[in-house]
């Protein structure tokens, strides 16, 4: 390679192969938990366009002399950048290698920001009917991560105002921090689906126990009224007995005192 690529150019290629792989893992995944399983059509057209910038340095390299290529993004651009017949070998091979980058940057980003609406989307309907007792006991993070998947959901709308067609340092910086961000909410979605089972379980239990007050309740009640009614009972049976006892007591006196 070192005899087509200059030594600049080689760790450009380097940069943009790693790039790539680590895009297309983002961009397998993303579309591993896409509800409809289907591919992004503008990942996929920003890949074209870094093949196509690719294709062009390789054209040049391989064989010498043939025309500049021009795209109709760089239309618009200065000549001597967008690279054509006054640009000089060196710059033109430069400027192509940047937009593949960027355009592969582009497409990780497009992954990224599936991914997080993915992703709060199926954290929110794998734990919906599950009260957030249980769901603070099993991930008693949950509450923090709830609040990055919003968060970055929030900012899905900015980042492609942020991402810059270039691939500079500061795209890079940007595009790191949003793969770190996005780990967590990774790993609890992760979690949930294994966790299914234990859900499930915690669910039963804590709807045994939210019902075992009332039952205890309901007994209580039965017994208390019981209780009450056998005192009543009692009650009324034992003043019946007294009241027919004294009656003969009575009639006999009222024969004694008759002249």
């Amino acid at each position: 390679m070192s005899r087509v690529f200059s030594e600049g150019e080689v760790a450009d290629v380097k940069d943009i192969t790693q790039l790539y792989l680590q895009a297309k893992a983002l961009i397998l995944y993303a579309e591993e938990i896409d509800v409809q399983n289907k591919s992004n059509l503008q990942i996929i057209n920003e890949l074209r366009n870094a093949f196509d910038h690719f294709m062009r340095v390789l054209h040049r390299k391989l064989i010498p002399g043939t025309p500049f290529i021009k795209s109709k993004e760089e239309e618009g651009e200065d000549e001597e950048e967008d690279g054509n017949e006054s640009c000089d070998e060196e710059g033109y091979h430069k400027g192509q290698l940047d937009k593949a980058k960027g355009h592969i940057y582009r497409a990780a980003f497009d992954a990224l920001d599936g991914t997080v609406l993915t992703l709060k989307s199926k954290v929110e309907e794998e734990l919906r009917g599950f009260p957030i007792e249980i769901i603070k006991e099993i991930y008693p993070d949950y509450y923090n991560v709830k609040r990055k998947l919003n968060e970055l959901v929030n900012n899905v709308s900015s980042h492609r105002e942020k991402k810059d067609i270039g691939g500079d340092t500061g795209t890079g910086e940007i595009f790191d921090n949003y793969v770190a961000d996005i780990e967590s909410p990774k790993i609890v979605h992760e979690n949930i689906l294994s966790d299914g089972p234990l859900l499930v379980e915690r669910l039963k239990e804590y709807k045994q126990n939210k019902r075992r007050p009332w039952a205890i309740a309901i007994i209580a009640g039965i017994i208390g009224s019981t209780i009450g009614g056998l005192l009543v009972y009692f009650i009324i049976n034992n003043y019946t007995k007294n009241e027919q006892s004294a009656s003969p007591n009575i009639s006999k006196q009222s024969t004694l005192s008759t002249p």
